[in-house]
């Protein structure tokens, strides 16, 4: 008995009893008859081979002997080209010639009933297998499989070449123009097939569970699938083997990771060979095992199936890529080996997706920067934009951005006078803001002449330092003089003079003396991370001559300078 699902309102669906509706006679056949028509527009050859197609089609209304399973076997794919008006010829000519239709017998009385009973789906899709089947019998079946590669239309031939690869002669029909598309016209089937083949793969799914359990099928599941343009052939199997449509369902999601894959490559990794190599190499092999898994649940082929081994005909010959295995009928993937096959294709998507959401994170941390440093610069910043330039600093960092990213210093060093001192600050802004302040002496110069300056902004710490510090002079000992550090301090706080003693002066404590004791200087400044041990002994001769002695434990910018002063020495500064 073939499985029948139980009815409900919303969440199940007709198994085999829906009927075959005018929408279904377009999708088999309409779009065919129209692609054909415009092959053949200028084609003698293809012309005469629907001719001879066309008279076997109306020649299986006579009775066909049994035909061996020998004369059902399909010459070689090599003869599916005729070069001669003569080849074509000799093709009609192989056939019988079609006797005159039978006359129609007469009803057999005033009772007779003349109606037709309408046909259902199955039995629809029953009769164009038998169709096929006769028609492969023949000669023309070479006429019809090559019909089939140039319209993309489903049939019951295996769509992988015949023993040949990628590099195969272009079908029937095939013009200059479709043999020379671009890389961007042959992938812009990729995103449809990815969505059908991944859409398809969940109908499948539900109805495997159905033959295991007689779990009713998601209408939910169908409806997105149809909304998509996908074709549920899936629904209509009879009594199908639960472990066959498991197969399917792997096999088109893994084609449908093969060719996500693909298309994101091409956008994000253009120029990478080896891994677009790898890529098309995977795919040959999953569609591959969904031609197999296909087979054995039915003798037409899956149009997606068909789509993917066309990609891979044109793309492989247009861009001169050998694929080695599984794109040959004798060569197929069994859906059994597919984990081995899909396993390098999901780990280089994973890599792919993750460098992508890196690249689209790192893209908006910048922004952020650029925003909030733009405000600063243009003398409308506050804490909470220093906050957030520390914040989106320390995350570009944590995912990974280089301290020395030319990007993320261009956009700091403009408003670096104004940027928060990296003192109880994450370490992952110290190091940036330590590049930055190091690479500041290296901004480019306009016609050899210095930047023209803004107007600077200072914080609340640096005016009220300056106030206490206005025209007086500045002692520092430790680290090594910066030209532009030198000059951001003294104008920041006011300075009639900055002393600087650096290591390489190498000061004896008697220079130090000399200096200290001037009355000009109101406090000492001792950059312990740059400075010698014996220096700190310049803070009892601050202290032997009355002037506050601060020590830095960071960077010297006048942010943190202004803090220190503040916090070590306002109270005696502010006796002054």
């Amino acid at each position: 008995m073939p499985h029948k699902l139980a009815r409900s309102r919303e969440s199940v669906i007709p198994y085999r009893e829906t009927r075959l509706t005018s929408d279904d006679t377009d999708l088999l056949i309409g779009r065919a008859v129209r692609r054909l028509a415009e092959l053949a527009a200028g084609d003698d050859v293809l012309q005469a081979g629907l001719e001879a197609f066309a008279r076997a089609i109306l020649g299986l209304s006579e009775p066909q002997p049994a035909i061996s399973p020998e004369a059902a076997q399909l010459p070689s794919h090599a003869a599916l080209e005729p070069q001669t008006a003569e080849a074509s010829d000799l093709v009609a000519e192989e056939l019988p010639a079609p006797e005159p239709p039978l006359e129609e017998a007469p009803p057999a009385g005033p009772e007779a009933d003349d109606t037709v009973e309408p046909m259902d789906r199955a039995a629809f899709m029953k009769l164009m297998e038998e169709v096929a089947r006769q028609v492969e019998a023949t000669a023309l079946g070479t006429v019809a499989a090559s019909l089939r590669g140039a319209t993309g239309v489903a049939g019951p031939l295996a769509t992988e070449g015949e023993g040949r690869d990628a590099d195969a002669a272009p079908a029937i029909g095939a013009t200059a123009e479709t043999r020379t598309s671009t890389a961007a016209e042959r992938d812009a089937v990729l995103p449809g097939i990815t969505e059908r083949t991944r859409l398809k793969a969940e109908p499948a799914r539900a109805v495997e569970e159905h033959a295991r359990a007689g779990t009713p099928i998601d209408g939910q599941l169908v409806h997105r699938a149809r909304s998509a343009h996908c074709s549920l052939w899936v629904l209509e199997l009879a009594e199908p083997d639960p472990d066959a449509i498991t197969d399917l369902a792997k096999c088109l999601a893994a084609v449908s990771d093969a060719a996500e894959l693909i298309a994101l490559l091409r956008e994000h990794d253009p120029d990478n060979r080896e891994r677009i190599l790898g890529a098309v190499r995977g795919m040959a092999a999953v569609q591959s095992a969904l031609r197999i898994a296909v087979s054995r649940l039915r003798r037409v082929a899956d149009d997606d199936q068909i789509s993917v081994f066309g990609w891979l005909k044109d793309t492989t010959k247009a861009e001169e890529i050998f694929v080695a295995r599984h794109m040959k009928l004798d060569d197929p993937l069994d859906p059994d080996d597919l984990p081995d096959a899909v396993a390098p294709i999901c780990a280089e998507l994973e890599t792919l997706r993750e460098g992508i959401d890196r690249q689209e994170s790192r893209t908006k941390g910048l922004r952020q920067v650029r925003y909030h440093a733009g405000r600063i610069a243009k003398g409308k910043g506050s804490e909470h934009d220093c906050d957030k330039i520390v914040e989106a600093v320390v995350e570009l960092v944590g995912e990974g951005l280089p301290p020395s990213n030319l990007e993320l210093r261009a956009l700091l060093l403009p408003v670096f006078d104004r940027l928060p001192d990296p003192d109880g600050r994450p370490a992952a802004y110290g190091r940036v803001f330590a590049d930055v302040e190091l690479n500041r002496e290296r901004r480019p110069r306009l016609n050899g002449k210095e930047p023209a300056t803004r107007k600077k902004v200072y914080s609340e710490e640096i005016r009220r330092a300056a106030h206490l510090l206005r025209g007086t002079e500045l002692i520092v000992i430790g680290g090594e003089r910066r030209v532009e550090a030198e000059h951001a301090l003294t104008d920041a706080l006011g300075l009639s003079e900055l002393t600087w003693f650096t290591l390489s002066d190498d000061p004896t404590l008697d220079d130090l003396e000399r200096a200290i004791s001037r009355p000009e200087v109101s406090v000492v400044v001792q950059l312990i991370r740059w400075s010698r041990h014996r220096h700190g002994d310049a803070a009892e001769l601050a202290e032997e001559h009355g002037k506050p002695f601060v020590r830095i434990p960071g960077g010297y910018n006048p942010n943190a300078i202004a803090r220190a002063i503040l916090d070590q020495a306002s109270e005696r500064l502010g006796e002054r």
